[in-house]
């Protein structure tokens, strides 16, 4: 296990993959769901679209308990959220339109 460096230019350039990357799953499996999809199923959905991204060993100095890949997927799915794309629902989240 290895703490994340945003001062790495490596760390910063595998972050901004993994969060681009996660905008795009993320609002593909939103859109082709016809049922709510929970965070879990997204990471699990992530991780077999992107194994080369998904680095458990890095975590993120503010939550060492997960893997900063995960943290980087949710701070996609608020992006989503944010911009009206996807939308939370009991069990988990949705298209929005």
């Amino acid at each position: 296990m290895r703490y994340y460096n945003k001062d790495d230019a490596a760390d910063r350039e595998w972050a901004s993959r993994v969060y681009h990357s996660a905008l795009e799953v993320v609002n593909r499996v939103c859109r082709r769901s016809a049922k709510p999809v929970p965070v879990d199923t997204l990471y699990d959905y992530f991780r077999s679209a992107h194994p080369e991204l998904c680095n458990d060993a890095i975590v993120d100095p503010n939550l060492p308990h997960q893997p900063k890949w995960k943290h980087l997927l949710r701070s996609a799915v608020e992006r989503l959220k944010r911009d009206g794309v996807i939308r939370r629902v009991s069990g988990g989240w949705i298209a929005a339109d």
